[in-house]
């Protein structure tokens, strides 16, 4: 069951969490948002992200980035919110696509001769064709 993949989490190291997507009961713990067209469409990306090394932000001026290459580098500012009102607004929410085929074929190949006999079913079933 999830409770044995949430146990090897957990055990596999003092700082490891296993967050499941659901609970036993069948029921989400969280939604999936369609954040990348959400954030795309809010903000600009910032050219060159990588170069820099130091990034500030205030309360005082949202939607502006605070930029350093360097601790020896001039402090320089970039605008990355395009407008509107994205304080009051989600993305659209969608379903989990689940796993592809391959990945299917891959977990019955691989990783379900490791499981328990009354789990193999539940976490990586035999593909159908």
């Amino acid at each position: 069951m999830m409770q044995d993949g949430e146990n090897v989490v957990a055990s596999s190291s003092t700082t490891n969490e296993a967050v499941l997507y659901q609970k036993p009961d069948g029921t989400s713990m969280f939604e999936w948002r369609e954040w990348k067209t959400f954030l795309g469409e809010q903000f600009r990306a910032l050219k060159g992200i990588r170069s820099y090394q130091q990034f500030r932000f205030t309360s005082v001026s949202p939607g502006i980035i605070f930029l350093k290459k360097g601790e020896d580098n001039e402090e320089t500012s970039y605008c990355v919110f395009r407008g509107g009102n994205v304080l009051r607004s989600r993305p659209q929410e969608v379903q989990a696509a689940g796993l592809s085929r391959e990945r299917q074929a891959y977990l019955a190949t691989h990783v379900r001769k490791y499981l328990r006999a009354k789990n193999k079913d539940i976490t990586c079933p035999l593909s159908e064709e």
